[in-house]
């Protein structure tokens, strides 16, 4: 889903693409969490948190040997997409994947807010209220996840879910994080659809429970905008991080 949020988004300086994939061979035959390759798997269940259906069959990729076994994540973090591997919409393939359960330090509820006038210290007040601001929430799950943009300006609002990947060296020199769009409602709205594949970087602190998420524009884009989040029901400097659409 592209990122419209203009009032709360940062801009960066334009960051070094993403690059080639590098040698895709290997003949791995069990993934880091204990699935064979070509194994067929499903996890049931829908989260209560993203309303993501996690009961899909999928067929575990032949992994890339290249790609380090000790830096995946294996705990348990809360629902779990199947892995099936991943092929972007330019055409690069990926086979592994770091956080199959997702990340442990970003569950839950969180909201996008927006900057002081250094625009580096968070101002929980912008972006706090959907009938006047921008507003964004981001709810996960494990590695799924829920997310709800309003675009005050469009008078537009749009609810995506799906399931997020982390990305390995050699496949991706940077090791993003892409999120794959599983629902979009209404679909098409501000430009987000079914089967929309969005990349970021790794997810970045910012506080004591504050995060920070440089959004590319487009798949193999070069250029980002850095989003702060705060987690839902917290406090900084007086304000409190609430849900805007409540």
């Amino acid at each position: 889903m592209k990122r419209y949020m203009s009032l709360l988004a940062v801009p960066l300086m334009a960051l070094s693409a993403c690059g080639d994939d590098g040698d895709n061979g290997g003949t791995d035959t069990t993934t880091p969490d204990g699935t064979a390759d070509g194994e067929t798997t499903n996890t049931p269940g829908t989260s209560q948190l993203t309303g993501v259906n996690t009961n899909v069959t999928v067929t575990t990729p032949e992994r890339n040997a290249n790609c380090d076994d000790s830096e995946v994540d294996n705990g348990s973090h809360g629902a779990k997409y199947p892995w099936g591997g991943l092929t972007t919409a330019d055409d690069k393939t990926y086979t592994c994947n770091k956080c199959p359960a997702g990340l442990a330090d970003f569950q839950g509820m969180w909201r996008a807010h927006g900057f002081g006038a250094d625009e580096t210290t968070p101002d929980y007040s912008k972006g706090g209220d959907a009938d006047n601001d921008n507003a964004e929430i981001l709810y996960i799950d494990g590695n799924t996840w829920y997310s709800k943009f309003h675009v005050h300006s469009e008078g537009q609002t749009v609810e995506t879910r799906g399931w997020f990947v982390c990305t390995q060296q050699p496949e991706h020199p940077n090791e993003h994080l892409f999120w794959v769009t599983v629902q979009a409602t209404p679909e098409g709205t501000l430009g987000a659809n079914s089967g929309d594949i969005n990349e970021s970087d790794v997810i970045l602190s910012s506080g004591t429970d504050k995060k920070l998420i440089a959004w590319y524009d487009d798949v193999g884009g070069n250029t980002s905008a850095q989003i702060g989040y705060c987690k839902i029901g917290t406090t900084s400097g007086g304000q409190t991080c609430n849900n805007p659409f409540e």
